[in-house]
C-alpha cells in the first residue's frame, strides 16, 4: 500500500495557547459546575493519526464538552463561517483549531475545508446532522453522510460520540464515546447513493443509541439491514495502521 504522506500542524501562537487554556479552566470551573456532566466510555483516541469524530448536537455546549474531555490536542471541530464574524469568537475559534465550513456551498465542495486537517493528521470533530436539533425532534434533520462515506472509502478511523443532552442546573448531560472504529466497505469497491444515504442514517441511529435516546425515522429498519450487509465495522488498532491509513 502507498504510504500516505501527513503534514505538520502549524504550531500556534502563545496568545492562542492562552486562550485555549483559559476557555479550558472557564468551561471546568463554571460550566461543568452548573451541569455536572457525566462521561463514559474511551476517552482519548485509539489511533496517532488522522480520525473522524461523529455525533449529534442539541445546545451551544456540546463541543467545548467534548474538547474538554476527549484527552488529545488534535481534535478540531467544524464550525460554521457566521461565527467568525462574531467579536471575539474567531479568537476561540482559531484557539481551538476548528475549521471554518460555508454551508452555503455543496456538500462536496464543503467537504474539501475538512481535508486539509486530516492531512495533518488532526481529528476532525463534526456534527452529523450539521446543525442543533431539537431533542424532542431528532428526526427531523437528515443526517449528512458525505464525510462518513469518505472515511468508509478511505479507510480512516471513526470515534462515534452520543449526547443526552440533560442541559439544566445538575441536569448532568452524558458524553458517550465508542471505541475508535474501523469501518470498511465488505465486498465491493463503492456504495450507491441509497446505500450511502441507508449508512449515514444507520450510524446516525448508533450515534442517538449511545445516547440513550431512539431514532426512527422512516424505514430505519432497512437502512440498518443496508448497513449491517454492507458495511463491517471493526475496533481499530494502532498494529494495523499501515493497512488502514
Amino acid at each position: 500500500m502507498t504510504e500516505r504522506r501527513s503534514k505538520t500542524s502549524p504550531k500556534q501562537s502563545l496568545w492562542l495557547r492562552f486562550v485555549n487554556k483559559v476557555i479550558r479552566f472557564l468551561v471546568r470551573v463554571l460550566l461543568a459546575s452548573w451541569y455536572l456532566p457525566k462521561v463514559v466510555g474511551p476517552r482519548k483516541p485509539a489511533v496517532q493519526g488522522r480520525a473522524i469524530l461523529f455525533a449529534n448536537h442539541h445546545h451551544m455546549c456540546d463541543p467545548l464538552f467534548i474538547t474538554l474531555f476527549y484527552k488529545t490536542d488534535r481534535l478540531s471541530f467544524v464550525a460554521k463561517k457566521e461565527l467568525y464574524s462574531i467579536p471575539g469568537v474567531q479568537t476561540i475559534l482559531d484557539a481551538f483549531s476548528s475549521i471554518k465550513l460555508d454551508r452555503q456551498v455543496t456538500d462536496m465542495h464543503a467537504a474539501k475545508s475538512i481535508l486539509g486537517a486530516l492531512r495533518m493528521d488532526r481529528i476532525v470533530g463534526l456534527f452529523m446532522q450539521g446543525t442543533r436539533v431539537n431533542a424532542d425532534d431528532i428526526v427531523s434533520v437528515k443526517p449528512k453522510d458525505v464525510l462518513l462515506y469518505y472515511a468508509i472509502r478511505q479507510k480512516i478511523p471513526v470515534i462515534l460520540v452520543g449526547i443526552t443532552p440533560n442541559y439544566r442546573l445538575f441536569g448532568r448531560p452524558r458524553f458517550t464515546f465508542s471505541d475508535t472504529l474501523l469501518m470498511t466497505i465488505k465486498n465491493k469497491n463503492k456504495l450507491t447513493r441509497d446505500e450511502q444515504t441507508s449508512v449515514g442514517y444507520e450510524v446516525m441511529r448508533q450515534i442517538y443509541e449511545l445516547a440513550g435516546l431512539s431514532y426512527e425515522p422512516a424505514d430505519i429498519e432497512e437502512h440498518r439491514a443496508v448497513f449491517e450487509r454492507e458495511i463491517q465495522v471493526r475496533p481499530y488498532l494502532e498494529g494495523c495502521e499501515g493497512e488502514a491509513i
